[in-house]
């Protein structure tokens, strides 16, 4: 025979090397194992029954077909939809014919796409998208997010199909789950829509979108511990001082409050009030809301009728049809309406003086029938 194959003698005790010819393979027995010292190549199909007490055991490199690129295929004994295959650079591995790990040198997804991680490209992770367009994009249709405590307490993140987010916790029949902002820094709330709700217990009690209402958008205050001033009034409406004026941005609703304190020696005259929305050498022009310098916001203000009866002035005046987001600057104006007469005073750095001047804005809802009216 050309290639003759025998037993080497003598056998050891315990291990049984296979001699083809000359040459003394790696191939040994030992008990009723078979051990292959060397490398093993296969040339065509290989049935092996591997259990718990039959192993298949590999030291070393595992090379099919001696090729680096090829599509060969493991698989398991009784189910054929059920494999591991090596295509390309590509490892698969499917199980019951559902992709479960699918890798090559730029990703790897895990269960068909619920796991998909771009290695190579953008580096984003996918969980139930296969084309992330984040470093982690979560794809679903209810809760994408939640995070655990335990099995009672936690909270979700979900996503609606309108874009909406709703943060929800969760706890264990208390209502005790907060959610907590602790921020290093600011915190910025900005709507696009200029709506701002509160809610109890999903019951709105805010002004329909408007819990941004009541806020302070302007705050003045002229002669805290200062020396007292004073202005003498006559018939022409005018801006009694630089200073005495508020400054603030319009809230969504376009609507504020303005609120104005200041002191008034009446000597039995009758003082308007109005607003200003500019102070050139003192000159007056009222407002333009709701018309062009509408006088309407001048308003006589009721004071005792005797000599003596000073009065601390505090109107307010509600102004609607503000541009949103703009800022806007008023000034206080004021006249008597005959004569010459009565004084406005204001500060003091002393007791008995005269309170300081106060002007200030006041955000309002938007209007809504029976719960902000503007009429």
């Amino acid at each position: 025979m050309a290639n003759e194959l025998k037993l080497e003698n003598p056998l050891s005790s315990d291990k049984k090397p296979v001699k083809v010819n000359d040459d003394s393979t790696g191939l040994l027995l030992k008990d009723k194992d078979v051990i292959v010292e060397g490398d093993l190549g296969i040339e065509g199909s290989v049935s092996t029954d591997i259990s718990a007490s039959k192993n298949l055991t590999v030291d070393g490199d595992l090379t099919v077909n001696g090729a680096q690129y090829n599509t060969q295929y493991f698989y398991h004994a009784d189910d054929e939809d059920t494999y591991l295959r090596f295509l390309g650079n590509r490892f698969v591995h499917v199980a019951g014919n559902t992709s479960i790990f699918d890798s090559n040198n730029e990703d790897f997804s895990i269960g068909s796409g619920k796991l998909y991680v771009d290695i190579n490209g953008t580096g984003n992770v996918g969980v139930g998208v296969t084309d992330p367009d984040a470093h982690l994009e979560v794809f679903g249709t209810s809760t994408q997010l939640k995070l655990s405590h335990n099995a009672n307490d936690y909270a979700t993140l979900s996503v609606a199909d309108t874009g909406d987010l709703t943060i929800a916790t969760v706890g264990d029949g208390t209502r005790d789950s907060d959610l907590i902002l602790d921020a290093d820094g600011a915190i910025t709330l900005d709507s696009a829509s200029g709506a701002y709700i509160a809610k109890n217990n999903n019951t709105e009690f805010s002004v329909s979108n408007s819990a941004y209402a009541g806020m302070i958008l302007g705050y003045t205050t002229v002669g805290i511990d200062a020396i007292a001033q004073s202005y003498t009034l006559d018939t022409t409406m005018t801006t009694i001082h630089d200073n005495l004026n508020v400054s603030f941005k319009a809230p969504p609703s376009g609507v504020v409050e303005i609120f104005a304190q200041i002191y008034f020696d009446t000597s039995r005259r009758t003082v308007v009030l109005g607003l200003s929305d500019q102070d050139t050498t003192d000159t007056y022009q009222a407002i333009s809301f709701p018309n062009a310098t509408d006088e309407t916001n001048e308003h006589v203000q009721a004071v005792p009728p005797t000599a003596n009866g000073d009065s601390v002035l505090r109107p307010h005046w509600v102004v609607t049809g503000l541009t949103a987001g703009t800022t806007y600057k008023w000034w206080l104006g004021a006249k008597i309406t005959a004569g010459t007469g009565g004084v406005l005073r204001w500060g003091g750095a002393g007791t008995g003086q005269y309170p300081p001047f106060i002007m200030k804005a006041t955000a309002l809802p938007a209007a809504v029938t029976d719960f902000a009216v503007y009429g």
